[in-house]
């Protein structure tokens, strides 16, 4: 749905899930936030998430878990197949471009993974009978490694028109890369095999190779741990969604588990009550009157976080339009009567330093927890 997003999360034989109704960049701030909480992990141990293209993974991830890598994949059809790669290399950010199908002759796949592609291979093929097939350039093969973290993709496909005439971007058009923030400094271009001499290359080969040997390179292995993609389709159109939700992730990840007898005296003690039907099955159905808090004002929050020494989490637009999610230390409010603007002197955890920040540009904003915000099972 568009404004909500489900959060899954397995750590060893934990299972641990929310359901995010705030903006996508601090929802997976928040996110990586308690994540951080609950892992325990040694010194020598090479943590790696897989996450989708969107940009508002990359700051968490490099706040949270500074020495982690992030593989990125893209979904767009200009882009879909490009893996990104943000890693810490002799202490400092770089990013690895390769393709999806790079560790694909690495390892045998299994009989389901073969089976999945069978099933994709004829969808893909249904889907071009019904609509009109858009043509494309080929993805540039090419390794590509940067200096610093890259935030969009390079070696995209390009749009073909009818009159198999590929379309110019801005970039060529003006002769310069028209992106924010810019590119870092590219140190490598060419093929695989050439790429492998860098070190920092070997390294990302030989953990996609452990992690995708035989296999693409993409979210959906990480998705099939869970098995409930399926279970919340015929749940789409319901207007309380999020309710329905928590519903079906109940039933599928706790429930699911328990046999009768202990399924009776679970619902019996822990679920049906006076209490959870009064604050949940009847809320907002005119039975009961309703008590729902006012949300505080940004200003509110801030003020707070002052007073109390408390961290917020925001998730800021920048003057370039620029969104980024962060944690800060607020220290002052500084108000201007002449133009009516109002700024926020604080101390921003990702940067490590005092930073200014305008209180119309904060998008969305809440005081810090220091306890996991996501539910545990």
């Amino acid at each position: 749905a568009k404004n909500k997003a489900l959060i899954l999360a397995k750590i060893e034989n934990d299972i641990i899930f929310d359901i995010i109704t705030t903006s996508n960049h601090l929802g997976t701030h928040q996110l990586l936030k308690a994540v951080e909480k609950k892992l325990e992990i040694s010194e020598n141990t090479q943590l790696v998430f897989i996450t989708d293209g969107e940009q508002c993974f990359v700051e968490p991830i490099q706040e949270f878990f500074p020495d982690a890598m992030h593989i990125r994949q893209f979904h767009k059809p200009s882009c879909r197949g490009i893996i990104y790669t943000h890693l810490r290399y002799e202490g400092e950010y770089h990013t690895v471009r390769m393709l999806w199908d790079v560790v694909l002759d690495e390892g045998k796949p299994s009989e389901e993974a073969k089976k999945r592609r069978e099933y994709k291979a004829k969808k893909r093929l249904h889907s071009k009978q019904r609509k009109k097939k858009v043509k494309y350039t080929e993805l540039s093969k090419d390794v590509m490694v940067w200096k610093g973290t890259v935030y969009n993709p390079r070696g995209v496909r390009r749009r073909i028109n009818e009159n198999n005439n590929t379309r110019k971007t801005n970039d060529e058009k003006t002769g310069k890369r028209n992106t924010y923030p810019p590119d870092g400094e590219l140190i490598f271009k060419g093929e695989l095999k050439e790429s492998k001499k860098l070190d920092i290359v070997s390294h990302c080969f030989k953990v996609l190779k452990h992690l995708f040997g035989g296999l693409y390179i993409t979210t959906n292995h990480v998705e099939s741990i869970f098995n409930v993609k399926n279970k919340l389709k015929p749940h789409r159109t319901m207007k309380n969604g999020e309710r329905i939700l928590y519903c079906v992730l109940y039933r599928e990840l706790v429930l699911s588990k328990m046999n009768k007898s202990e399924l009776k005296e679970h619902i019996k003690e822990k679920i049906i009550t006076p209490e959870y039907i009064q604050n949940n099955v009847l809320k907002g159905n005119g039975t009961q009157k309703k008590t729902k808090k006012k949300k505080p004002s940004k200003l509110d929050t801030i003020d707070r976080a002052i007073r109390e020494n408390k961290d917020i989490s925001i998730h800021y637009r920048d003057r370039r339009k620029r969104h980024t999610s962060r944690t800060i230390t607020p220290l002052e409010l500084v108000h201007n009567d002449y133009d009516d603007t109002t700024k926020v002197i604080a101390y921003c955890h990702l940067r490590d330093g005092k930073r200014t920040f305008y209180l119309e540009r904060i998008q969305n904003i809440t005081l810090r927890d220091p306890t996991p915000s996501l539910l545990s099972l």
